[in-house]
């Protein structure tokens, strides 16, 4: 009977297939899950033909997998070198950056797979522009056509929500001319809204509060004549089902709004993957990276942009209203990641 084996990485489940079911073991599949990768294998004596047969789609998923495995598998053979043997080749050193860098496994896999063999000339170039192409950047604020282009932000406690609020605020209205009003639907934490309401007086836009999920409507009456309304939400732990749930009441008072999950990057990566689990019920639309200067460690925010596939918008890196905030490109997001690599 098929088993299932983790570990943080390809090459520690396979030790682990081999440690339990001996060498001639099979790999029936591999898949991503929350801090690694999970082998279903199978002993050597097992009948194949009564394992599920597998579906075309699952063929096709697994081939890309497979590819990742092997990928992974062949470079962690570096790990074990002896001192003073051949030194890693590109690849090989890449993956251990990236690994530091606490990139997951599987994403670092198919980001070298086609690099494997690649030269160290230039393999720096091909690194970033692979990191590059894995990842989606967009503008979430553009303002919408005849109506206000509406986006809430929305995120854990402590994240910078209010704040990077104000700086998209003062970007969109100080910087590109546009008509901004903001909202805020947090009446949980203690003088939310009089924050939010002494930015606006500062940028002299309007600032709405709408205390339940039916008062929304009548507050975004109150800012038709605006192009952008932005939407300060109340931080919700990811363990907080009820709060994410009145959350989503929020929500969808206004179909076709954009959402946004603010990330601080000083979060553990196996935090960060339980947030990013729990909140993609809002039905997100983007991402927005927090706190970068609070950490130099990217891996985690970048796994999660290519796990949801969804477009990072912008890096925030302070509190200066509105200096610390940047727009995000691919490229900066891949430069941000390989900071500190030397390959």
């Amino acid at each position: 009977m098929a088993r299932q084996f983790q570990g943080r990485d390809a090459a520690q489940a396979l030790r682990r297939v081999k440690a339990e079911l001996g060498p001639e073991a099979f790999i029936v599949s591999t898949r991503p899950v929350t801090g690694g990768i999970e082998l279903t294998a199978a002993a050597p004596g097992e009948d194949r033909d009564a394992l599920p047969r597998p579906t075309l789609q699952t063929l096709v998923d697994e081939i890309g997998g497979l590819k990742s495995l092997i990928t992974t598998h062949v470079l962690s053979l570096g790990d074990e070198a002896e001192w003073g043997e051949a030194a890693l080749n590109p690849a090989q050193a890449a993956r251990n950056y990236l690994e530091s860098q606490e990139v997951d496994a599987d994403v670092a896999g198919r980001l070298l797979t086609p690099l494997i063999d690649a030269p160290a000339e230039g393999f720096r170039a091909r690194l970033e522009a692979g990191l590059a192409a894995a990842v989606k950047c967009a503008d979430p604020l553009r303002p919408g056509q005849g109506r206000p282009r509406i986006v809430y932000l929305v995120g854990p406690t402590g994240v910078g929500k209010t704040t990077t609020v104000a700086k998209l605020a003062a970007g969109s209205a100080l910087t590109d001319g546009r008509r901004v009003g903001l909202l805020t639907v947090d009446t949980y934490r203690v003088g939310a809204p009089e924050q939010l309401k002494v930015y606006g007086r500062i940028m002299g836009l309007p600032v709405v509060v709408a205390e339940r999920p039916e008062d929304v409507p009548a507050a975004l009456e109150t800012l038709h004549r605006c192009q952008l309304i932005l939407v300060d939400t109340a931080g919700r732990s990811p363990a907080d089902e009820h709060g994410l749930a009145a959350m989503r009441r929020f929500i969808d008072q206004t179909p076709g709004a954009g959402v946004l999950l603010c990330l601080a990057a000083n979060t553990r990566a196996r935090d960060l993957a339980v947030v990013v689990e729990r909140f993609r019920t809002l039905t997100l639309t983007g991402l927005i990276f927090t706190k970068i200067d609070e950490s130099d460690t990217y891996g985690p925010l970048f796994t999660a942009g290519c796990r949801l596939g969804l477009p990072v918008s912008h890096l925030t890196c302070g509190q200066r209203v509105p200096e610390d905030i940047i727009p995000l490109t691919p490229e900066r997001l891949a430069r941000l990641v390989l900071r500190r690599y030397r390959g």
